[in-house]
């Protein structure tokens, strides 16, 4: 959301906020971010026995000798549940997604208010902690006990939208699987998860450009990769957020001159989309209600193309596909099923609200690569464009099907041939000489198919 009325708005939803703590000095335990985090509901009188804080910890994604912590704040009394249960504090220092508040994690009392004389030099460091509840960047959610015993990282990127966090969670159930369901699986507890989130408010006039989220996402990898043992990766895109990880890819696999970059590239071994539009989506609503420039601009970028004029494949798709053969990636493709309530905006609201009229967003069209041998497609059942990545408990019919191609993935990975090796480029040839070298007949579709294509973006 995208202003002061944001964290009150989200705290009407019956779900509990989670929050976001880092630069918590190794040494210190959950217990000692349960103990700063009680002394501040003591100090604002709530009761807290009748609140349970949820603590889940991994490593910081770029320096080990720190942890960073997702914290969720749930209501446990008897008696109806006062609003809201999170410290009131974080309320007012953190009303905007980039904002964040520094504590002394012994006492709980902000930092940028102490003021003891005889603090020693390396308090700072072993103390202060943030918190934030943007999840900007990259953030590990889960991790084994066992860092070197990680089969695969798997990351997650948003769509379009204002909270990184929430996008994953459940629609009935304060679950967040990609936080929640990893420890319980035995197919998943040996993998690591992690979200990018990014200023994604379209409802917020801001100057990013598609290139500048691609390089945030790539420079956090690489960051992450600099000090963390290099596993494969698994990479999670709702919508925009899987035109995200294509184009870091592409980008990945054309940089092989800067090792740190092509080595994403080489790391990636299977990719999940989820209704993402690779030949654009259904954006009237959006420009309807939109009155800023330069989100106008991406909003206009997702619009939905005319296979009959356009042809099924951009020059960028056909690189990106270039990336998914040459590198042996598993693609694992879904589509939404239902339709998606449109957004609009009445004159006395803040934000745009959901209205009664649907439409199909992305169309099976746009959400399939369509390539034969390398990627497997799925119908998300009862899903739409919002919620088709939303799991309340295991039996999610989407769930099971993802999970299924999870573990099809891990099988991969722990099986190398000859056919998982990356195929690099000549060095020193150019993007568009190397390309050159493939037939893009290849990457077409044969001519049933691609009938079958149009006639679905036509519908």
């Amino acid at each position: 959301m995208s202003s002061s009325t944001e964290i009150e708005a989200l705290a009407q939803d019956p779900k509990p906020l989670s929050f976001r703590i880092r630069h918590i000095n190794k040494r210190h335990t959950k217990d000692d971010v349960r103990k700063c985090l009680e002394n501040i509901l003591k100090t604002e009188q709530k009761v807290v026995n009748d609140i349970y804080i949820e603590i889940t910890s991994a490593n910081d994604v770029g320096d080990t000798t720190r942890r960073v912590c997702v914290v969720t704040f749930h209501y446990d009394g008897s008696e109806p549940q006062p609003a809201p249960v999170h410290p009131s504090c974080f309320e007012q220092h953190l009303r905007e997604a980039n904002d964040e508040l520094m504590l002394d994690i012994r006492d709980g009392r902000l930092w940028n208010k102490r003021r003891r004389r005889n603090e020693n030099p390396d308090d700072e460091s072993n103390y202060r902690i943030t918190v934030d509840k943007g999840f900007r960047g990259l953030t590990p959610l889960y991790e084994p006990e066992n860092p070197e015993s990680v089969d695969a990282n798997v990351i997650a990127v948003m769509g379009l939208t204002p909270n990184a966090y929430a996008v994953w969670q459940g629609e009935k159930s304060d679950k967040m699987w990609l936080r929640h369901f990893f420890e319980q699986s035995d197919n998943l507890k040996n993998c690591r998860s992690l979200i990018f989130g990014y200023n994604g408010d379209l409802w917020v006039e801001a100057l990013y450009k598609k290139e500048d989220y691609t390089k945030g996402l790539m420079e956090d990898i690489v960051e992450f990769l600099r000090t963390h043992p290099h596993k494969p990766i698994i990479f999670v895109g709702h919508s925009y957020g899987g035109l995200l990880i294509a184009d870091m890819l592409r980008t990945a696999y054309f940089w092989r001159q800067n090792p740190e970059r092509y080595r994403i590239y080489e790391l990636t071994k299977g990719i999940f989309f989820f209704a993402t539009p690779h030949r654009g989506m259904f954006i009237d609503d959006l420009q309807k209600i939109n009155s800023h420039k330069y989100r106008g601009e991406i909003i206009q970028g997702l619009q939905k193309r005319d296979l009959r004029f356009d042809g099924i494949f951009t020059e960028e798709l056909k690189q990106f596909i270039q990336v998914i053969k040459e590198g042996a990636i598993k693609v694992y493709s879904f589509a939404e099923t239902e339709l998606t309530n449109q957004l609009e905006k009445s004159d006395d609201s803040i934000r745009p609200h959901q209205c009664v009229e649907q439409k199909h967003q992305v169309d099976r069209a746009s959400a399939f690569l369509a390539l034969s041998g390398h990627e497997t497609e799925h119908h998300a059942e009862g899903k739409n464009h919002r919620n088709i990545i939303k799991f309340d408990n295991f039996d999610d019919r989407t769930y099971t099907a993802m999970l299924k191609g999870l573990k099809k993935c891990l099988e991969y990975i722990k099986q190398p041939t000859d056919d998982t090796v990356k195929a690099k480029p000549t060095r020193g040839e150019s993007p568009q000489i190397a390309y050159s070298h493939v037939k893009l007949v290849s990457y077409a579709l044969d001519e049933t198919a691609r009938l079958g294509a149009v006639r679905e973006s036509l519908d």
